[in-house]
């Protein structure tokens, strides 16, 4: 079962499997024919050998008035996007997400030995164990605050709408990455790769329509890992 450490605010996913549909999507194939059964499932169990999930979050009081999140240094939202995304929120909370570094090993040997086609794959098996990661984790998060009446919305990253990549060192500070070992590049690239930043709110479930999921707010609509309806 998934483990929960509340005095750091910290959980850890328990994945039984990679979605070996969302894996071969994330390596960029049409379909999954691209792919045999076979190497599809004997690279989805190893990838799920080495993910390490671990994720990490803090929450925070939101001005919607102010757009601020109201943390000890309060932030400024500088995008009309996510402020749209957090409308009606009471609270929000900054979360980090990783698998861990283990989980490049397969595609980094893969590529080496000149498999670039099983290392694709890998690195699609990773995205979609990161992702299941998340998903799991939000569902926990949305469980906090149900019996009050609350709900949460679904979570955004920098780099989606206007949510510049530059805000990335805040986000993943105010979220506390550093406790479960996600870094920066200086090019602003999470390390290890497979991580991911986000922010989500909770609003009261009575006073709004429901939000619109990530992709669905994104206006980058060629995005080939664009998926109308995805939640959390």
């Amino acid at each position: 079962m998934e483990r929960v450490t509340k005095t750091k605010m910290r959980y850890f996913p328990r994945l039984t499997a990679i979605d070996e549909i969302e894996a071969v999507r994330y390596a960029g194939a049409p379909d999954v024919s691209v792919y045999s059964a076979k190497t599809t499932a004997l690279i989805c169990r190893e990838m799920l050998l080495r993910v390490q999930p671990a994720a990490c979050w803090e929450e925070y009081d939101y001005s919607e008035a102010k757009r601020q999140v109201l943390a000890p240094e309060p932030y400024t939202l500088p995008s009309a996007d996510v402020v749209r995304h957090l409308q009606g929120a009471e609270k929000v909370a900054l979360l980090a997400v990783t698998i861990g570094a283990a989980a490049e090993d397969i595609s980094r040997t893969l590529f080496a030995e000149g498999r670039y086609s099983e290392a694709l794959l890998a690195e699609g098996a990773a995205s979609a164990a990161v992702e299941q990661a998340a998903d799991q984790f939000c569902a926990y998060l949305a469980k906090r605050y149900q019996k009050q009446g609350l709900q949460l919305t679904a979570r955004y990253s920098p780099g989606y709408g206007d949510w510049a990549l530059d805000e990335q060192p805040i986000a993943l500070s105010l979220a506390g990455g550093g406790t479960i070992g996600i870094t920066l590049t200086k090019s602003l690239m999470l390390t290890p790769k497979k991580s991911i930043t986000a922010i989500v709110g909770w609003r009261r479930e009575a006073e709004k329509a429901p939000l619109p999921a990530a992709c669905a707010a994104c206006p980058k609509l060629d995005c080939t890992m664009r998926k109308e309806g995805k939640t959390c």
